[in-house]
């Protein structure tokens, strides 16, 4: 949170529009929405320190998670949606009495659909461009094979997750994943997305807590762990229909996202996007947009492409347009609409 306060803590100098969940929050101010934020901070802190018992932790910093992505739909990153579900496990683990180990059941799936997701043909751009981070990767940048290769890999880390004799070879795979991320994204290599660098440190420590044993894994009869389990499990699927949220479908790095842009025939029409949009260009993408102003890419959703949009013609000029280009899951069709 703290390496991305502008969509935390929205101030004055923020131009990226905030997308709550309702309309009738529209125009809200901007320091609303930062008391869930500081609330799940201060409730994450404090509870690390050991002042928190987890009867009370579990509540406050649900309810604060929650609250702080419906004033902004844009806080409803991927990491922030696996914490949500691994919250809402451990709470329902504190009203059974006793440990449930589902929480495997929410990383195992979440490997499992980003990996299927990245077995596309749009996954070569950002197979690519994580090769051509370091000269020793570089030679396997555009061969075409090994993105679907990696993609099927670490979907099947995330089943061998499940099963006692193949965890501790997922658990290595996976690992070697995350670190590997790291020294692309960090400062050995490109030095981009920071505030995605804790979740993937995260990520390593998690998979080894939860898996760290080797009795096999029973299913818990309630129905909070089966909701859990269809959120993870089954809903990615809508995806394909845009039915169900990228950001929720552990769409990562798979490029296969919706890619909108606001179109201006003179340049960027607005003063207060001069620091994200370059003087020279006809267009800018609203996911740079997003990274250059709130550190996070944007929820990425019609709705929120079109709130961008009212902002820079509320801003400049009515004479801009709104691009969306759609492509296919597994084929190379693309759909272009313009607003």
């Amino acid at each position: 949170m703290l390496l991305g306060t502008a969509l935390w803590w929205p101030g004055e100098g923020r131009t990226f529009p905030l997308l709550p969940l309702f309309d009738f929050l529209n125009g809200t101010s901007v320091y609303v929405s930062w008391i869930p934020a500081t609330g799940l901070f201060l409730s994450c802190i404090v509870y690390a320190m050991g002042r928190l018992t987890t009867r009370v932790f579990l509540p406050v910093v649900l309810l604060c998670a929650v609250l702080s992505c419906v004033l902004d739909l844009n806080r409803l990153q991927v990491w922030v949606w696996m914490w949500l579900l691994l919250w809402v496990v451990e709470e329902l683990d504190a009203r059974r009495g006793s440990p449930s180990g589902f929480q495997v059941w929410v990383l195992a799936g979440m490997y499992f659909w980003s990996g299927l997701f990245k077995m596309t043909p749009w996954f070569q751009t950002n197979f690519d461009w994580f090769c051509e981070a370091f000269a020793l990767t570089q030679p396997l940048s555009g061969n075409p094979i090994l993105p679907y290769i990696t993609g099927a890999a670490e979907a099947l880390a995330g089943l061998l997750l499940l099963f006692p004799a193949t965890r501790t070879v997922a658990k290595w795979a996976i690992t070697v994943l995350h670190v590997y991320i790291l020294l692309v994204l960090g400062p050995l290599g490109y030095h981009w997305n920071r505030v995605v660098w804790p979740w993937n440190i995260a990520m390593i420590g998690l998979v080894w807590y939860y898996f760290s044993g080797n009795e096999r894994l029973r299913a818990v009869p309630s129905a909070g762990y089966w909701a859990v389990g269809l959120m993870v499990w089954i809903m990615p699927v809508l995806n394909k229909w845009h039915w169900w949220p990228e950001s929720m479908s552990w769409k990562m790095y798979a490029n296969t996202h919706r890619e909108a842009s606001i179109i201006a025939p003179n340049g960027n029409p607005c003063p207060a996007l001069a620091p994200v949009w370059s003087s020279n260009r006809s267009d800018l993408q609203i996911a740079d947009w997003a990274i250059k102003d709130l550190q996070s890419p944007p929820f990425n959703s019609v709705a929120n492409f079109k709130n961008a949009l009212h902002y820079v013609r509320s801003c400049g000029s009515d004479t801009v347009d709104l691009e969306i280009l759609t492509v296919g899951w597994w084929d190379q069709k693309e759909q272009l609409e313009r607003y």
